[in-house]
């Protein structure tokens, strides 16, 4: 199937097909601001659009997200998330224990419940491991 296309309006009406995201990489960050203004103005809080990089944006529906489907997962048992980038945000405030890396940017620092080591210094592991108490 293809993923790259010539005319996306276009593909995106033809029968059986499902959007689920788009990426736009290699954006300055000039570049990115202003997108999020115009589809602010044009889509209001229909479309989610977040970084996974400095570079990048990620055009997604408002319900397409990580905090979405851990919510729908903790619904029924205790989880705990980590993250680092504001794509994660939804998802550490939706788990039991939100933890953000130290490297985090501040918005996913503010949005946690605690902060673990970052990412180099195997911050994942050592988080298990604190709330485990292993």
């Amino acid at each position: 199937e293809e993923s790259i296309v010539d005319d996306l309006m276009e593909r995106a009406r033809q029968p059986g097909t499902h959007l689920e995201k788009i990426n736009m990489p290699y954006l300055t960050p000039e570049q990115k601001a202003e997108i999020k203004v115009w589809l602010a103005q044009r889509y209001g809080d229909r479309v989610r659009a977040v970084s996974t990089m400095e570079c990048n944006l990620e055009l997604t529906d408002r319900d397409g997200s990580k905090g979405a489907a851990l919510g729908a997962l903790c619904d029924s048992l205790q989880a705990m998330a980590l993250g680092d980038a504001d794509n994660d945000i939804g998802m550490l405030q939706t788990a039991g224990i939100g933890v953000a890396m130290s490297n985090a940017i501040p918005e996913v620092q503010a949005a946690a419940d605690w902060i673990t080591l970052s990412n180099e210094e195997d911050g994942v592991a050592h988080a298990i491991h604190s709330l485990l108490g292993i």
